[in-house]
């Protein structure tokens, strides 16, 4: 399995979900591509000619279906009370063969293991109490990407990982 990173279409229309502040969006538009930028809180957006469409991700995406050749979701996922329906939306918005990228924590990693084995909860999902600061609350293992993703009628075709990385995911 080989690494395509970053993988992307050459062109084409994108949806960024949770877009944060803009970095992302503001990126793929110096890449040629035209984006659609959405976020729960809006307040932080720092590019005044793209409007940031506000969007809580766990309802319903707004965005009819089968408009976007990518969507790219950049540590979202972690923080929805529900990734299951936040995949079948992205599955939804998205044309047939789209791409998703998806990036989360990695809970498989070898200290986020050992911090579940002696504290009970993987690495980065302890409880927060500054709100600004946003709320791990779904832990994500491949075993959960690849049922979301195969009821969802997505494939995966790569993973990506700091660490090491099974062959027996795809």
């Amino acid at each position: 399995m080989g690494r395509r990173y970053p993988l992307l279409i050459e062109k084409g229309v994108v949806l960024d979900v949770a877009a944060g502040n803009g970095y992302m969006t503001d990126w793929l538009l110096q890449h040629g591509f035209e984006v659609t930028p959405m976020d729960k809180n809006t307040t932080q957006w720092r590019l005044p000619e793209v409007p940031c469409l506000e969007c809580d991700l766990n309802k319903e995406i707004k965005a009819g279906a089968n408009n976007y050749d990518m969507v790219v979701s950049i540590e979202t996922i972690e923080h929805l009370e529900n990734p299951f329906h936040f995949i079948r939306e992205v599955a939804r918005v998205m044309k047939p063969k789209g791409i998703a990228i998806i990036k989360t924590p990695n809970v498989h990693s070898i200290r986020s293991r050992l911090k579940y084995l002696f504290l009970g909860l993987p690495y980065l999902f302890e409880y927060v109490s500054d709100a600004h600061m946003g709320q791990h609350i779904s832990p994500i293992s491949i075993g959960h990407f690849l049922y979301a993703f195969r009821q969802a009628g997505m494939k995966i075709v790569d993973i990506y990982s700091t660490g090491p990385q099974s062959p027996f995911y795809l």
